[in-house]
């Protein structure tokens, strides 16, 4: 099954978010969670890693995307590599860079800066 999400939308307002992680390989507590958070009023997810407990293992994947479709629809998700997902092809293959460079680092800027 595909997946969309929606782009954060542009203005000058308060910016808020989610942050969660550790999931492993858990859908059961993960789909709760998620769903519980795809309630909330957010414009981006930060998940800090951890998402799956074997990262080469495309099972593992599938049970993270599939638990949890109403948050990752909801707004951009971005990730943060855990060592879990042993720097993983698969990772850099489901969470794309621009480019698809293979780096462990990105930036992204959302809502307006304060110098």
């Amino acid at each position: 099954m595909d997946h969309t999400f929606k782009t954060a939308s542009v203005g000058e307002g308060n910016v808020s978010f989610m942050v969660m992680g550790d999931s492993r390989n858990n859908p059961t507590p993960w789909k709760k969670v998620a769903d519980a958070a795809a309630s909330e009023d957010f414009d981006f997810t930060l998940f800090s890693g951890d998402m799956v407990g074997d990262g080469p293992m495309l099972q593992e994947w599938k049970a993270f995307f599939d638990s949890a479709p109403k948050l990752l629809s909801k707004a951009p998700f971005m990730t943060v590599l855990g060592n879990h997902e042993f720097c993983s092809p698969l990772y850099f293959t489901l969470f794309a860079m621009p480019g698809n460079e293979a780096w462990i680092w990105s930036s992204v800027g959302i809502g307006k800066r304060k110098d």
